[in-house]
Order: C-alpha cells, then sequence, then structure tokens
C-alpha cells in the first residue's frame, strides 16, 4: 500500500469534527480490508511521538515520518519488509542487488537463483517442470516460485527482516499469487526498475554464457525469454507503477555511471 493511496483516502473521507484516528483506522481498513484489526492499529498509534497532532493532514503526516507510512504499517504486522528488483534478461537485476545488498543492509534473495537451485536439488518433485519451463523460456507456476521465496525468507529470520528480492514478480499472476499468500504478512516498500536496451541485454546474456553453463543462455532461448518479458512482466511493471511503487534506474551505461542514482533512491 503506497503513502500516498493512504492520504488520498485521508483526506477524501475527512471532516473537522471527526476523530482522527478513528477515521485513520476506518480508511486503513478499507484499503486493507482484514489487515487492521484494532490490536494492530493501537501498536501504530502507540508508536507516534507523544503530543502527536490531532488534526487529520496533521496526524498522518506523523505517521508518514521517518521511514514512511509502510515501514511503520510493517513493523506493526510483524512481517519483513521487501523491495523487488526488475528489469529484462541481462538488465544486470543480479549485479545491482548484490551491491544494494552490500550498501543498504538487505538480505539478497534471487527468485531465478531459488528455482535453479530446486530444480537441482536431489528428489525434487519439481524439478522436471522447472527443467522444461526454463528451457522453453517460459515462467515458472507462481505458487511455486513464491513458495521457494517464502520459504527462503523465513529460512532467513523473517520477522523484522529486510529482503531485496530480484526477477520477481515476473508475472501478474505472479503479483496477484504474492498478494494473496503474502499480502499480509510482508511490506513491498518499493520497486526498483532497471531499464536497458535489448542490444545491451543480449549482447550480456552471450558474454555470460560462454562460463555460465545455464541452459538458458543460448541465443535462441534469449529471444524467447525477451518475448516473455514483454508479454508477461512488462503489465506487472505497469500495474505496479500505476500503484506509485516503482523508482527507475537505465543501466546501459553500466552500473558505476549510474550507481548514484540507486544511492538516492535507497535514500
Amino acid at each position: 500500500m503506497a503513502a500516498e493511496d493512504v492520504m488520498k483516502q485521508f483526506r477524501s473521507r475527512g471532516g473537522a469534527d471527526q476523530d482522527p484516528s478513528a477515521l485513520l483506522l476506518r480508511v486503513l481498513q478499507a484499503l486493507e480490508p482484514g489487515a487492521w484489526p484494532e490490536p494492530r492499529f493501537q501498536k501504530l498509534l502507540d508508536g507516534l511521538p507523544a503530543g502527536a497532532p490531532a488534526s487529520l493532514e496533521q496526524l498522518l503526516g506523523c505517521i508518514l515520518q521517518g521511514e514512511g507510512f509502510g515501514a511503520v504499517a510493517a513493523a506493526t504486522a510483524g512481517g519483513p519488509e521487501v523491495v523487488f528488483v526488475l528489469g529484462g534478461p541481462g538488465s544486470g537485476k543480479g549485479t545491482f542487488s548484490t551491491r544494494a545488498v552490500e550498501q543498504f543492509g538487505y538480505q539478497h534473495l534471487s527468485a531465478g537463483d531459488l528455482i535453479r537451485a530446486e530444480r537441482k536439488r536431489p528428489g525434487s518433485a519439481m524439478a522436471e517442470l522447472i527443467e522444461s519451463r526454463l528451457t522453453e523460456g517460459r515462467l515458472i507456476p507462481s505458487e511455486v516460485t513464491v513458495g521457494l521465496v517464502e520459504e527462503e525468507m523465513r529460512r532467513q529470520g523473517w520477522e523484522g527482516g529486510r529482503y531485496l528480492i530480484d526477477g520477481f514478480p515476473r508475472s501478474l499472476d505472479n503479483y496477484e499469487t504474492w498478494d494473496r499468500l503474502l499480502g499480509n504478512k510482508a511490506h513491498i516498500k518499493f520497486v526498483l526498475l532497471i531499464e536497458c536496451s535489448q542490444a545491451v541485454m543480449e549482447q550480456r546474456l552471450l558474454k555470460r554464457g560462454q562460463t555460465s553453463g545455464r541452459s538458458d543462455d543460448n541465443i535462441e532461448t534469449i529471444r524467447k525469454r525477451f518475448i516473455t518479458f514483454k508479454e508477461e512482466t512488462v503489465p506487472v511493471q505497469d500495474l505496479l507503477e500505476s500503484r506509485g511503487l516503482v523508482r527507475t534506474v537505465n543501466s546501459d551505461p553500466g552500473i558505476d555511471a549510474v550507481w548514484h542514482e540507486v544511492v538516492e533512491i535507497f535514500s
């Protein structure tokens, strides 16, 4: 949930004669049905500084201060804070994620790495399905991907954690499955979208394929992956953009040339 959505709803329901805390609770319950029982809301109010202002917008402004409403919401929910990293194949998601983890203190999860590890895991019931989907350049079923991501977050600690997940969500179904299974358990802080031209991405992938040993790093599969990206991932990027969650950087010049932009985004 974006802070802007809360502010818009808060204003639209306002009235000078209404109790601001009761009004805010109604707004939150309308925006996230079932996610704001009164005990959780009370924890949010308890976290306000002493003498918090009583007017509608001042109260909301107080809640939005510091790390923002999302951090407060995640803290009261007791779940992790998440940054999604999206971009086309070869855009640099893994490279940007690795440096971001080192500099900003997040734990890194790669949806693609988790899927490939599951494919290689002895006795995995999903190995054959994953192998066929990867070879065809198609997406893995959303329940599989979300399940692997949640399992790894819980393995690393879950409560109060800060996770950077690269390569997810890759489709509207991915996002809808995440929202259904984890939407009330983890907070999406923002989405880092790494834009890159197809020519540069293709060049990078072919170079990587010389040493990676990955079955999907060949020209035929690479071009299938580009088509899948445009058909499946671009729509979810547009949805997240419409919700005010997307922060964009262009990786064509290379990570060093644009890293200062990433620093500003995380700051």
